[in-house]
């Protein structure tokens, strides 16, 4: 019996540090959780409820482009997505240093620092099967799809009916209900 008691004595210690540790380690995440990380997690889960044209992302397994245009915490987080599967296709991650390469990306993000550039770079892109998104409230003036805004502390989105009645895009009633609709569809 004499035995038996200290194995029990160090098993809850164990359990007790495992718990500890576990909780430590999940409060740290949660503080190191950035909004850029919350924009990109907002970008992967629209992607989600949107669907493209057979014509632009086929139903084999070619890659889903994630362009991104500029550099922020949002574009380091997107990055991170690299490899990732979305609609049974694996995430590219591409860096956009040629412009020409814009109508070859399913999402295009663009960087709210690149404002200045945002109608010279929706004027380059095929609108119509690109889906645009930004973190700039001038972004849908310019012709974007998705602005990533703040109100009241809270990330939310506003999505361009305008420019996505005119797009080939499809997105869910579910998506469309959770954003802010601007603009009327035509």
């Amino acid at each position: 019996m004499y035995l038996i008691k200290p194995n029990i004595k160090i098993t809850l210690n164990l359990l007790a540090l495992i718990c500890f540790v576990t909780f430590i380690s999940n409060n740290v995440f949660a503080r190191e959780q950035t909004l850029g990380s919350l924009k990109a997690a907002y970008v992967y889960n629209i992607a989600k409820f949107t669907r493209w044209p057979e014509s632009v992302l086929s139903p084999d397994k070619s890659p889903f482009k994630l362009c991104v245009y500029g550099n922020d915490d949002t574009i380091t987080q997107l990055k991170l997505l690299a490899n990732r599967s979305l609609q049974n296709h694996t995430i590219l991650v591409k860096t956009i240093t040629n412009e020409t390469a814009l109508n070859d990306c399913h999402i295009l993000y663009v960087s709210a620092q690149e404002s200045r550039r945002f109608g010279y770079l929706l004027s380059l892109i095929k609108q119509k099967t690109v889906l645009t998104i930004s973190s700039d409230d001038d972004f849908l003036r310019f012709g974007g799809l998705i602005n990533l805004t703040e109100l009241d502390k809270r990330l939310q989105f506003e999505v361009n009916m305008e420019q996505l009645a005119d797009s080939k895009l499809t997105f869910s009633s579910k998506l469309l209900s959770l954003g802010k609709l601007i603009g009327k569809a035509r």
